[in-house]
């Protein structure tokens, strides 16, 4: 699970590991056994609330999901697209399809300001390689959605409405992400 995680964040992020010696089809199949896992311990961990719908940690061996507002959400089913992508197995494909599916009513979720963690990394990655118009429609609404938490005299896109007491407008640096 570990290894999975840690290729997750050298995918994302763009952290180059070419420059060492590391054999990248190992990795992926050692990812792949490990999502494997993970897919077959989502039914258990879900323990009968359909709002869960995505893998994000393991706390004392247990796997712990989110619900699609959680800010964590995109990032499975991006992993299950770098995974596709590498492989080019159906199965990846399919399970990616999936996961990105359970994450479409975030499109209008105007109370977050992660759309781009939530949306790009799984919608994002899913219209790179697929060219699913309707992927590229759901992009264009949430890029929609998140405009409206931006602010003109201040330049920038709210990360919070809460913590007032330490800031009227909370930003964080992440935002240039999004």
């Amino acid at each position: 699970m570990k290894c999975a995680i840690i290729l997750t964040m050298f995918l994302v992020t763009g952290f180059s590991i070419s420059e060492q010696k590391v054999d990248i089809a190992k990795v992926f199949s050692d990812a792949e056994r490990q999502t494997q896992l993970m897919l077959q311990s989502i039914p258990s961990a879900k323990k009968g609330n359909p709002d869960l719908v995505s893998p994000r940690t393991l706390e004392n061996g247990e796997l712990k999901l989110v619900a699609s507002r959680d800010w964590t959400s995109g990032f499975f089913p991006g992993q299950l697209w770098f995974l596709y992508e590498f492989t080019g197995k159906d199965e990846w494909k399919q399970q990616a399809r999936n996961f990105t599916a359970n994450l479409e009513k975030e499109k209008t979720n105007a109370g977050t300001h992660d759309m781009g963690f939530k949306v790009y990394s799984s919608f994002g990655n899913g219209y790179r390689l697929t060219h699913d118009p309707s992927y590229r429609d759901i992009i264009i609404q949430s890029a929609k959605t998140l405009t409206t938490r931006f602010r003109p005299v201040i330049g920038c896109i709210r990360s919070w409405a809460h913590h007032r007491e330490e800031s009227d407008y909370a930003v964080l640096i992440q935002k240039m992400m999004n």
